[in-house]
């Protein structure tokens, strides 16, 4: 029975590491999608709550920035307007984006002549222009609209490459689940 749940354990242990450096590079992506998010709202928060000559908060309620206030606040009104817009754009892009970083993980390998480590530096890659691309939007934005472009273009970019690949890798599997292709 002992020499059973060693032979167990040790398979266990062996399971979950593979288990493990598989799912590191969609695991980490998605941590750095989720930073990106994070970072939208900590800069939004900065200007959420911003305070009048008197200390009073500009805003009645800080997260309604589309509110009138004294004309005179008219920049700081601004600011707070573009980071609350930037933000749910982070956070929208973050929702669409993970599902096909898990999906590319998944899947990806099922093409032929693609292994496990194409996909997992193909999503480092990516994940690295993305947040880089993430944080040109953010700080770009927050400084002025037409400063968000060059990084929501270069986001968009990794995202239609994402989209496309997560594509072709359902496709790949689905023709391997249909016994069309062997694996």
């Amino acid at each position: 029975f002992i020499q059973t749940a060693v032979h167990y354990t040790n398979y266990t242990n062996r399971t979950m590491e593979g288990l493990r450096q598989s799912l590191f590079a969609p695991a980490a992506s998605s941590f750095f999608l989720v930073m990106g998010a994070a970072t939208a709202i900590k800069e939004m928060v900065k200007v959420r709550y911003f305070k009048d000559d008197e200390g009073k908060p500009l805003y009645t309620h800080p997260y309604r920035p589309w509110i009138e206030i004294d004309p005179k606040y008219k920049e700081q009104a601004d600011k707070a307007w573009r980071a609350f817009k930037m933000c749910e754009n982070v956070k929208e892009w973050t929702v669409f984006s993970m599902p096909l970083v898990w999906i590319i993980a998944l899947f990806g390998s099922s093409l032929p002549y693609v292994e496990d480590s194409y996909v997992n530096y193909f999503l480092g890659v990516t994940s690295a222009v993305y947040s880089y691309a993430n944080h040109q939007y953010i700080y770009g934005y927050m400084e002025a609209p037409e400063k968000r472009i060059d990084g929501f273009r270069l986001r968009m970019k990794v995202f239609q490459a994402w989209l496309s690949v997560s594509l072709v890798s359902l496709l790949g599997y689905g023709l391997i689940a249909a016994g069309i292709r062997s694996p």
